[in-house]
């Protein structure tokens, strides 16, 4: 990390009220935020920053990614328009971007991605329709924790040594 991101943070918060609200699954049953902090939010929207965070991933990290949801039963839309890494859009604003998959095996999911001045906010948001679904995510929540923070601090990395116009 050079001068310039060594002021910037990534870190899990507790989940405000507004993360949940934006959500349109019919009940949460697991939701997590993690907040970057003096993120170089510059010009781009928060679909844009998904895409970094996703898309601009490098090729093995979006393989791992696209394996690791479709063995968890998400129903991708790898190469549609109006997805993000197969996630199709469920809403966007310039500030605000969520995408959600169903679910195969009784697990949708939606992942929600904010931005205002000088901070992101990632969310993760699921719901478990069956006690297999609630025992197959402990598994894998350490991971996904993990993986979400690394993907944040990448993004900024990537948006940091490339500015948006």
């Amino acid at each position: 990390m050079d001068a310039t991101t060594s002021t910037i943070r990534v870190r899990q918060a507790p989940v405000p009220d507004e993360v949940r609200e934006r959500s349109t699954l019919a009940r949460l049953d697991y939701v997590d935020t993690f907040i970057v902090d003096g993120a170089p939010v510059g010009q781009r929207t928060a679909e844009q920053w998904m895409r970094c965070v996703l898309e601009d991933a490098p090729l093995r990290v979006r393989s791992r990614l696209i394996s690791g949801w479709t063995a968890l039963g998400l129903a991708l839309h790898l190469g549609r328009p109006d997805t993000v890494l197969g996630w199709p859009v469920v809403r966007r604003t310039a500030d605000l971007v969520l995408l959600g998959a169903s679910s195969r095996v009784g697990m949708p999911g939606q992942l929600l991605l904010e931005r205002t001045a000088g901070r992101l906010r990632f969310a993760t948001l699921l719901e478990h329709r069956t006690a297999v679904t609630r025992t197959l995510w402990k598994g894998v929540e350490p991971t996904h924790v993990q993986t979400v923070c690394r993907l944040l601090e990448q993004a900024v990395e990537r948006a940091v040594q490339a500015p948006a116009p």
